[in-house]
C-alpha cells in the first residue's frame, strides 16, 4: 500500500533495480533513541583525538582512513590520539591486525575500542577535543551521523550516498569530503587548524 525508506537513495536505488514501488513513498529518517547525558554538548576545543566512527571495517571506510592518516605529518599529528571505535571484524580482513600494522609507522599514539556499548562510546566522543570521523563507502542512512548531529558531537563525514540528506546545505562544505585519502588528509588538516564546531541534522528527531 505505501513504502516507507529512511532516505531518498535507497528509494532511488531499489526503483534502479527494477522494483516498482506502489502507492506513495514517505522518506522518514529512521526513529533512534538519544541518549541523555547529564554533562552538556563538548565546547569548542583544539582536536586532540581523531577517532574513526563505525564498525572497524573496510566497508565503513577503514582503509581510506587509515591511509589519509598516512598522509598527515609528524607536526600535525603531534600531541594527536587516533581511535577507533566500534566493532572490529576478522573477515573479509582482521581490522585489528591491520590497524595495528598501520599504526606502527605512525609518530603518535593508537587506541582500539571495540567493546564500548552505544552509550559508552557516545559519552566518549562527547569529550572536549574529540573529533569523530565517519568515512564509509556507502549508507542507505547514517545512524552514526544522525546521534553525533543530535549529541552536539563534531564530525566529519564522506559525501557518500544516504549521508548528504543528513546534513544542511550550507554545512555540507564544513563537514563532508570525498572518500578518497587524500581529500580526507586534507579536510583533516584543516580540522586540525581550525576544529570543526558541531552541525544539528535537518531532520528533527
Amino acid at each position: 500500500d505505501l513504502v516507507f525508506a529512511p532516505s531518498r537513495h535507497i528509494a532511488e536505488w531499489v526503483k534502479a533495480k527494477g522494483w516498482d514501488l506502489p502507492g506513495p513513498v514517505f522518506h522518514q529518517p529512521n526513529l533512534i533513541q538519544i541518549p541523555e547525558f547529564s554533562l552538556p554538548p563538548p565546547k569548542s576545543a583544539s582536536i586532540r583525538e581523531i577517532v574513526f566512527f563505525g564498525r572497524i571495517q573496510p566497508r565503513k571506510g577503514l582503509f581510506e582512513f587509515c591511509d589519509a592518516i598516512d598522509l598527515l605529518t609528524a607536526e600535525q599529528l603531534s600531541g594527536v590520539t587516533i581511535g577507533f571505535l566500534g566493532a572490529h571484524v576478522t573477515s573479509p580482513v582482521d581490522s585489528r591486525a591491520h590497524v595495528n600494522t598501520k599504526a606502527a609507522g605512525w609518530p603518535c599514539q593508537t587506541v582500539i575500542l571495540d567493546r564500548f556499548s552505544r552509550e559508552e562510546a557516545l559519552a566518549y566522543l562527547r569529550r572536549p577535543g574529540v573529533l569523530a570521523v565517519i568515512p564509509s563507502r556507502r549508507e542507505t542512512f547514517s545512524n552514526t551521523v544522525y546521534e553525533c548531529q543530535n549529541l552536539g558531537i563534531p564530525f566529519l563525514a564522506a559525501n557518500t550516498k544516504g549521508i548528504p540528506e543528513l546534513i544542511r546545505p550550507e554545512d555540507i562544505p564544513h563537514v563532508l569530503f570525498d572518500l578518497t585519502p587524500r581529500a580526507l588528509a586534507e579536510k583533516l588538516g584543516e580540522a586540525l587548524r581550525s576544529p570543526p564546531s558541531p552541525v544539528p541534522s535537518r531532520h528533527d528527531p
